[in-house]
């Protein structure tokens, strides 16, 4: 009996055997087909892939994700303990994707937990397919031959540390109240738990007691999210504008010759509306190499703008 596996074939063999859409393939794009031949399906890990992050940046939820494929096909987050060995998170509900050049595209709601750090495993069904690009170099690709159970470390028993690149990806938001839906796009009140569509309206305020004159209202608090716009860095200084003054922190993260991204600073401060700039400088300077900087926002009354993430280089 032979063993169940994700073969992959040559563009040439693709042709030969007259596979959907096999001569559709861009030979840029794809020149190989994987086919999960084992009956309880495969999972595929991209561990490293160069240009690309290919590891969750933060924590978060997953919303969104997509596929170039043929077959059922889920996607789950994976911890990688051991060499080659993952732990397995619970994955998206499984969809059908009908082509290998087009990408198929998934929501996701309430989305799927993921750490910042953990990588994503591609779970194929029986007989899926996918296009593999082949070689690239610096990428690194694991495969299953059986779909790991959730939370059992599970050692790799395909083939590993293949230098190509699969074709599926996925959207992360952060959440920041954990109640499994993104701040972005999928929960209304992002700082309340209970609901994830509007905010409920704050408790009215008790009557004031009996005075011979009564004090007057107090003022309702203005709430305007701040807004970052012009997001640039030159050599290690950061500028940018906001619309009303907030607290900015900045995280900045190296990425090592592996495409792995590591913390090496961290700053806030009290920024006031309109341009503004920031040394990004600890202790030391910043090395030579290629960092990416977050930057967040939050308003003395506690209003959050969207995340900022830039990309530069230091020479």
């Amino acid at each position: 009996m032979s063993r169940p596996s994700l073969s992959f074939l040559s563009a040439a063999a693709l042709a030969a055997s007259a596979l959907p859409l096999a001569a559709a393939v861009p030979a840029q794009a794809a020149n190989h087909i994987g086919i999960c031949k084992s009956n309880a399906g495969c999972m595929v890990v991209q561990h490293t892939l160069p240009g690309h992050v290919a590891q969750a940046p933060s924590d978060g939820v997953i919303v969104r994700w997509g596929v170039v494929g043929t077959g059922r096909f889920a996607i789950a987050p994976v911890t990688y303990t051991a060499t080659n060995t993952v732990v397995r998170g619970p994955a998206t509900p499984v969809q059908s994707s009908s082509s290998n050049t087009q990408e198929s595209y998934f929501a996701v709601e309430p989305g799927i937990a993921v750490s910042a750090g953990q990588s994503f495993g591609l779970l194929l069904s029986p007989n899926a397919q996918i296009p593999v690009l082949s070689p690239v170099a610096g990428a690194d690709v694991d495969n299953w031959y059986t779909q790991p159970a959730v939370g059992q470390a599970t050692p790799a028993d395909g083939q590993v540390d293949q230098p190509v690149g699969t074709l599926y990806e996925a959207w992360i938001q952060p959440d920041a109240d954990h109640d499994g839906y993104g701040d972005d796009t999928q929960d209304g009140c992002p700082t309340d738990a209970s609901t994830h569509g509007p905010c409920p309206a704050p408790a009215p305020a008790p009557a004031p007691a009996p005075a011979p004159a009564p004090a007057p209202a107090p003022a309702p608090v203005s709430h305007v999210a701040p807004v970052l716009r012009s997001v640039e860095v030159h050599g290690t200084r950061l500028s940018y504008a906001l619309n009303v003054a907030a607290k900015v922190t900045a995280t900045v993260e190296r990425r090592d010759a592996h495409g792995r991204y590591h913390r090496v600073l961290s700053l806030s401060r009290s920024a006031h509306a309109g341009r503004d700039a920031l040394v990004l400088r600890g202790k030391h300077r910043l090395r030579h190499g290629h960092y990416r900087v977050s930057l967040t926002t939050v308003t003395a009354t506690g209003d959050h703008g969207h995340r900022a993430l830039v990309r530069f280089t230091v020479r």
